[in-house]
């Protein structure tokens, strides 16, 4: 309950920067709202946003779940200190390896249902990214207008680009700290700026477009100084997080650790 605004994770942090996040990915994303729009009426829309939010409350207390009990497995023997793996983004499936490998077929269920959700998540967002630049920029910028079977082909070929494009940054991500992290930030950015927007418009009508203009535009730039400053930082090192209490104690002894040094007087410590 610490109201310091600097703390990476307390109560008012995430649940502040959560609500906000969560009005303007459900108000302001494309994806969301072309789902919604797609539904004949109104009470339809509500319902399904009821049910989404359902689902989206669920997942997430399952994950903080999952968080809570791969740490309570771990903490006596961290898995990354201990080399057993190379960095903390391959704990999960570690886990469930670790967990699940004597029960036949559960760790093929896992990585299915991992790629799967991956799959269906990246093949819903190349679709609307494509609707998007053929409706906002060929038809309503441009002026153009083509047929529904010349529609579908840009609109196809435009996934293909963008997919390959998001083939090859996938090589630059592997190399980052904090995937998960930098893509909240990197997503914060533009619904940030856009959700500032549309209530300005909102609260303050008698703005005009010039002023719209500006606000976000500062918006955007402040907002991008900011994540790129700190994904910088974070990459060389110069901004460092604290984390929870973890040691290596309850390893086995004969373990090789990454650092060479040796532990055996812990163990031995341990023993006594």
């Amino acid at each position: 309950m610490d109201p310091d605004p600097f703390l990476r994770n307390s109560f008012w942090t995430t649940s502040i920067g959560s609500l906000i996040n969560s009005i303007a990915y459900l108000g302001l994303n494309p994806s969301t709202v072309q789902r919604f729009v797609a539904l004949p009426t109104y009470k339809l829309a509500r319902n399904a946003l009821m049910y989404l939010m359902l689902g989206v409350s669920t997942i997430t207390s399952m994950t903080v779940l999952i968080g809570m009990l791969i740490y309570a497995k771990y903490k006596n023997c961290d898995p990354s200190t201990a080399n057993y793996i190379e960095d903390n983004k391959s704990l999960l499936p570690y886990y469930v390896m670790d967990i699940a490998a004597s029960y036949p077929g559960i760790t093929g269920i896992f990585v299915a249902g991992l790629v799967s959700a991956a799959l269906s998540t990246m093949s819903a967002h190349l679709n609307n990214v494509s609707g998007t630049i053929y409706e906002d920029l060929i038809v309503k910028m441009m002026g153009k207008r083509y047929s529904e079977l010349t529609a579908s082909i840009i609109m196809k070929f435009t996934v293909i680009v963008m997919g390959v494009m998001c083939g090859i940054l996938v090589l630059m991500v592997e190399q980052l700290k904090g995937i998960l992290q930098m893509a909240v930030s990197l997503n914060s950015v533009t619904l940030g700026a856009f959700l500032s927007v549309f209530t300005l418009g909102i609260g303050f009508p008698f703005v005009n477009t010039r002023g719209a203009i500006y606000a976000i535009i500062a918006s955007l730039g402040v907002s991008i100084w900011i994540t790129f400053g700190t994904q910088i930082a974070i990459m060389n090192d110069e901004l460092k997080f604290s984390e929870k209490n973890i040691s290596i104690t309850g390893c086995p002894i004969d373990l090789q650790f990454k650092d060479k040094i040796d532990y055996s007087g812990l163990y031995r410590m341990n023993e006594d």
